[in-house]
Order: C-alpha cells, then sequence, then structure tokens
C-alpha cells in the first residue's frame, strides 16, 4: 500500500552515517611528513592496498597499474569504507569501498605478485558455540555480525585451500584468535574497554599457534635467511597468564617499552 511504498522509498534514501575524510586526513599527515611518502611509486618496496569498485561490483588493487597515482591515504580510506558505517568514496569519476565487498583477503594476488611465504592474520571469524541455541537467544546484529564473519571466513578457506593445492611451492601460515577469545572480539568494536584481554588472548594464541608449526615455519624462514627464537615470546606469555591485572609494559620482555625508529623513505 502507499505507507509501504513510502517507507520503502525513505529507507533508500538514508545515506551512511559516519564519514572517512578525517582517517584520510590523519593518514595523509602521518606519510607527507619529511622523509616519508604519499605516493606508491615512491616506496621502496611493492604495497598494494585492496578496495572494490562500488558501481562495477569488481575489486581493484590500488597500487598495481592503472591504480598507482592515487595517494595511499586515499586509497587506505577506500579500503576501510564500509557500509552501514561509511559510504564510498569518490576517486577521479569512480566510488569504491572496502576491498572485503570483492575479496576476504589478497591472498592470490599477494601470491600472483611473487610471494612464497604468506602470513595471513585473520581477527574477522565467528564466534563457535558448543551450546545448540546460544545464537539464536541474541539479537539481530549479533547474529548479522556473526553472519558475515562466517561469511567472509569461509570464503577465505576454500580460495586458500584450492590455492595452495594448485600453488606447491607457496608455504602459508594463517593465524587465527582463539575460540574464547572470539567471544571477546563479539563485542561492539567501538568499545575499548576490554582492549588489553583481546591484547593478552591474541598474545597466547599467537604463540600457541607459532609453537605448534615451530618444525615447519623454521624451515621455511631459515632458506630465507631467517632465524625462528621464541624465547622472549615465552617469558612474556609466562607473565600474561600469571598475573591478573596487566598494562601495556607487560608484552615486553623486560617490561619497558622501546621503540625503534625505522628511517623513513629518503632518509639516511
Amino acid at each position: 500500500d502507499a505507507a509501504d511504498e513510502i517507507f520503502l522509498e525513505w529507507t533508500s534514501l538514508i545515506g551512511a552515517p559516519f564519514h572517512s575524510h578525517e582517517f584520510e586526513r590523519m593518514i595523509a599527515g602521518l606519510l607527507e611528513v619529511r622523509g616519508a611518502t604519499n605516493r606508491f611509486s615512491e616506496l621502496p618496496k611493492p604495497l598494494y592496498v585492496g578496495a572494490t569498485d562500488q558501481d562495477a561490483r569488481r575489486a581493484v588493487l590500488f597500487g598495481e597499474e592503472g591504480y598507482a597515482r592515487v595517494p595511499i591515504s586515499r586509497s587506505v580510506q577506500a579500503s576501510l569504507s564500509i557500509n552501514p558505517a561509511f559510504g564510498g568514496v569518490r576517486i577521479d569519476d569512480r566510488y569504491y569501498e572496502d576491498g572485503a565487498i570483492t575479496r576476504t583477503s589478497n591472498y592470490v594476488e599477494a601470491i600472483e605478485h611473487g610471494a612464497r611465504l604468506v602470513f595471513v592474520l585473520d581477527p574477522f571469524v565467528p564466534y563457535v558455540s558448543k551450546q545448540a541455541g546460544h545464537n539464536n537467544k541474541r539479537g539481530m546484529l549479533y547474529n548479522l555480525d556473526q553472519d558475515v564473519r562466517t561469511l567472509s571466513f569461509t570464503r577465505f578457506e576454500s580460495v586458500r585451500d584450492l590455492t595452495l593445492r594448485e600453488r606447491p611451492e607457496v608455504s602459508s601460515y594463517t593465524f587465527l584468535p582463539a575460540n574464547s577469545q572470539r567471544k571477546l572480539l563479539s563485542v561492539n568494536p567501538m568499545d575499548h574497554r576490554p582492549f588489553l584481554a583481546i591484547w593478552r588472548a591474541a598474545y597466547l594464541s599467537t604463540l600457541q599457534r607459532l609453537e605448534l608449526v615451530e618444525h615447519r615455519l623454521a624451515g621455511d624462514l631459515a632458506v630465507r635467511g631467517r632465524r625462528l627464537d621464541l624465547s622472549r615470546a615465552k617469558v612474556v606469555a609466562e607473565r600474561l597468564r600469571r598475573r591478573g591485572a596487566i598494562d601495556f609494559g607487560d608484552f615486553y620482555p623486560e617490561r619497558r617499552v622501546s621503540i625503534r625508529r625505522h628511517p623513513l623513505v629518503g632518509e639516511r
């Protein structure tokens, strides 16, 4: 009826509530200081940023030929813009949004560009409940979030497994949050309060995964002139397991936060 038609037409006019302009401005400020660069062409090593052409509904890689002249900060802005939070980003005469719309990751593209040792960090995974009905008791927004996470992860799993069967020369390691940590990650992403608990769980589950694949990863790194040493990480892990309340310093072996400043592009 008329009421339904008016409602549907009205909802189609609602835009995304947030703008990503400030993110772009902040990133540009960091990349445009002396010694840095906001240009793909001036980087010492290749960088690619995945996004989606909103109208063509296809994946693009900023940094590739045809997209290399777009500023890095603008590419990142496009890559993080996803509905319903952020609308599309106009670059020249096209509109772009988050690369996750068309790719869970640029796994295949990394291999096509020469990667033979690939590390995947995927925090965007669903919580797996051992109790039937757990999700059914939760609200619509929770289940929408979990459904999107499930679509994303299962899509990536299928692509990864197929790619590795076709490319046996590639070594690949995927790091996922432990299931107990996924419950923490199911909270509102804007809620900063559990960040230390999330960091602790992430550190411990990552070390557990490294210990599990150490025998294989050590060999992959050795042929590339690298050595795997988990001794310092084990010191931190033991402290994180033992202590109740923790702070940022607990994630460092000597509890001293020491940030090494690497030279920026063009610095000597």
